[in-house]
């Protein structure tokens, strides 16, 4: 275990992006900063960054709806253009993605088999904690 990542104050230790301490699990307070400070894209590769750091919160829900006014923007051929609208969803959608994440930490189930799927490509390895509900 790294002991930068304990905080001996809490008893808080930060693992995959999460926070556990004797009062349960808590999304990580430096992975929620990296959504709420993650810059307005200006090109495609802006945008493609978003979508791949949403992504790795997606179990906490659906990004379809979130994410659809920035779509259109992953196309190489359309221009990027980013308009006061679309600047009001990505305010907005920081903040729902946020909570959504806060609601679905809080629904974890200890009592619940739980696994790790995992998944890799030649530019790296991921995984998803999922519980069995079936």
């Amino acid at each position: 275990m790294n002991p930068d990542k304990f905080n001996f104050a809490e008893k808080r230790i930060e693992f995959i992006r999460f926070e556990l301490s004797e009062n349960g699990v808590e999304s990580s307070r430096e992975f929620l900063k990296s959504i709420t400070n993650f810059p307005k894209p200006k090109d495609i590769s802006g945008i493609r960054g978003w979508f791949g750091l949403v992504e790795q919160v997606a179990w906490a829900f659906s990004k379809t709806q979130l994410l659809a006014p920035f779509r259109h923007l992953l196309s190489p051929s359309a221009e990027f253009i980013w308009s006061d609208k679309l600047e009001e969803a990505f305010i907005s959608s920081k903040k729902k993605i946020i909570e959504a994440v806060k609601d679905g930490v809080q629904t974890f189930d200890v009592e619940k088999k739980t696994c790790i799927a995992t998944d890799w490509s030649k530019e790296g390895i991921g995984f998803c904690l999922v519980h069995k509900s079936c």
